[in-house]
């Protein structure tokens, strides 16, 4: 394409319109970015109450799940502004999906039973507390009198 070809009309009205929707895409992709944001901060100021109030959790939580809000959101404004630019996000959704699943799985293990309670009472509080490593029934007594 030599330079005269390159002022053609037809040309210049393909590239205009083209620059047009990529500015377009570029602004509307900043919006979304900066819109995303704000209301990320607003799901983690909002989590973070909710759980401060709430009876029934420990305020140390608060943090966490917060943070998790917040992530979850800039994820889903990741992927808008992806999706945008014309990314195929529906892979990238699966595997967060995959992601999800596998935190799930990990965390599952995390339940309390009794008796894994009775043994780390027994290995880190049975010597500061006793004196020597006391059984676990002596343990589970004290703790749940």
């Amino acid at each position: 394409m030599n330079f005269e070809e390159f002022l053609n009309p037809e040309t210049m009205a393909v590239l205009a319109e083209r620059g047009i929707a990529a500015g377009t895409n570029l602004v509307l992709a900043i919006l979304i970015l900066i819109i995303g944001f704000i209301v990320a901060g607003m799901v983690r100021g909002g989590v973070r109450k909710a759980v401060e109030r709430s009876r029934r959790m420990d305020e140390t939580l608060a943090g966490f799940f917060s943070s998790i809000a917040y992530y979850a959101v800039i994820a889903v404004v990741i992927i808008a502004v992806l999706a945008r630019f014309g990314v195929q996000t529906a892979s990238l959704v699966a595997a967060l999906g995959a992601v999800t699943l596998a935190i799930g799985f990990a965390l599952q293990g995390l339940e309390v039973h009794p008796a894994q309670v009775a043994y780390t009472v027994d290995l880190h509080l049975g010597q500061r507390h006793y004196g020597h490593s006391p059984g676990a029934a002596e343990c589970l007594k004290d703790a749940w009198a």
